[in-house]
């Protein structure tokens, strides 16, 4: 049993890491590290993001 629990632990414990890694990667890409090895194709979700971002700022900059 306790085998089993720390086996389903040391899983869940990769797979948050692992998770933690990729959103630091997307930080950095929004913020506009790392971007020269990602292609046109890989360019687009983030430019996606940052213009979406951009018009929520702008929309609240307006209501202020």
């Amino acid at each position: 049993l306790w085998d089993a629990k720390h086996e389903y632990l040391s899983s869940e414990l990769d797979r948050i890491k692992k998770e933690n890694d990729n959103m630091q990667i997307e930080l950095r890409h929004l913020k506009g590290e790392d971007i020269n090895s990602l292609n046109a194709k890989e360019l687009i979700p983030i430019e996606e993001a940052l213009q979406n971002g951009l018009s929520k700022v702008r929309d609240k900059k307006s209501d202020i």
